[in-house]
């Protein structure tokens, strides 16, 4: 779980995303599989606007998993869909915010190849995305 800085509290289960308000639970979003995703296993991220962002496990698009968003307003948005292909899948950790600010997942069950590293999120969602590796060592991932 997450806290916001008035002590509010954020978490997930296996199909729903919930908040904790003065002892009070709500339920902000519970995932449906397609398109949205199912079995959230990581803990949520939020940025200095309150947005949530995550990760399911399934679901989604191809049933590979997605990166969602969920605004101040309790609005869900899949922001990608993994194909399970070329661009990984099945997504476990966690997000964390890049020194630009930007959204980019933790770790990936299936590594990248080095020459795909540029294509492997469409450029219409790359301002949210980069690879955790790119952002600690300046390179992409390689599958080694």
């Amino acid at each position: 779980m997450i806290a916001d800085p008035h002590g509010n509290l954020y978490g997930t289960t296996y199909a729903s995303v919930f908040e904790v308000r003065n002892n009070s639970v709500k339920v902000l979003h519970n995932f449906t599989g397609t398109p949205d995703g199912t079995d959230c296993q990581a803990s949520l991220h939020r940025d200095a606007a309150g947005n949530l962002y995550g990760t399911t496990l399934f679901g989604g698009l191809f049933n590979a998993g997605t990166v969602f968003k969920i605004d101040t307003a309790g609005n869900e948005t899949v922001l990608y869909s993994f194909t399970g292909g070329a661009d990984g899948g099945h997504p476990s950790g966690s997000l964390i915010e890049d020194v630009a600010g930007n959204t980019v997942p933790l770790e990936m069950v299936v590594p990248m190849p080095k020459e795909r590293f540029s294509s492997w999120i469409p450029t219409a969602t790359k301002p949210f995305f980069t690879a955790l590796l790119a952002v600690r060592t300046g390179s992409p991932p390689s599958r080694d």
